[in-house]
């Protein structure tokens, strides 16, 4: 019996605001352009390929839990910032740099 090893690839690529492909892309990213100057909004263009290939909503669930990994992250520094400020308003003496 001949073994046929598997073949699996997987590319994934994000972009906002960069160099276009094709003109699909170029159409896209006017659009997306578009829709940050009226609601003032951060816009992605997400690509993901495999092999073999997934649902959309496997897809889908994969960048929504990315979100919510991101979202944790966004509140953390979100925290800390305010922590430091809040330490910088009570103890000055301790964020000013020595100057030799």
């Amino acid at each position: 019996m001949k073994h046929t090893p598997i073949q699996r690839h997987w590319s994934y690529r994000v972009r906002q605001n960069g160099p276009a492909k094709g003109w699909r892309e170029v159409v896209a990213d006017k659009l997306r352009n578009l829709a940050s100057r009226i609601d003032h909004r951060y816009t992605l263009a997400v690509e993901m390929k495999s092999n073999p290939v997934l649902p959309m909503e496997v897809k889908a669930e994969c960048i929504k839990v990315g979100f919510q990994h991101t979202e944790r992250l966004f509140a953390e520094e979100v925290r800390l910032s305010a922590v430091e400020d809040g330490y910088m308003d009570a103890l000055p003496w301790m964020f000013n740099e020595e100057k030799s």
